[in-house]
């Protein structure tokens, strides 16, 4: 995911723009803080964490895992050949 939001050093007023692979980036933790464009997804996230039992999202993905296997057996994808 690339986002456009300038890249802030810390201690630096000035902003320099600069495109962030987030993908790359961030493996360690969202380097630009507030200024993230991602912020909300984030939120989104921790809110399922807190709220969603181990349990839960193991049937979620159990749930996921099926559907796949489904569509497989059916012939079909949802992920485009290529």
């Amino acid at each position: 995911m690339l986002s456009q939001t300038p890249l802030r050093f810390v201690g630096e007023k000035s902003v320099e723009t600069q495109p962030v692979n987030c993908l790359e980036a961030c493996v360690n933790g969202c380097i630009l803080g507030d200024d993230c464009p991602h912020r909300e997804h984030l939120a989104a996230a921790s809110k399922f964490i807190e709220n969603t039992s181990m349990d839960e999202m193991l049937a979620i993905a159990e749930e996921r895992i099926r559907k796949k296997f489904i569509q497989a057996a059916e012939g079909r994808s949802e992920f485009p050949a290529g």
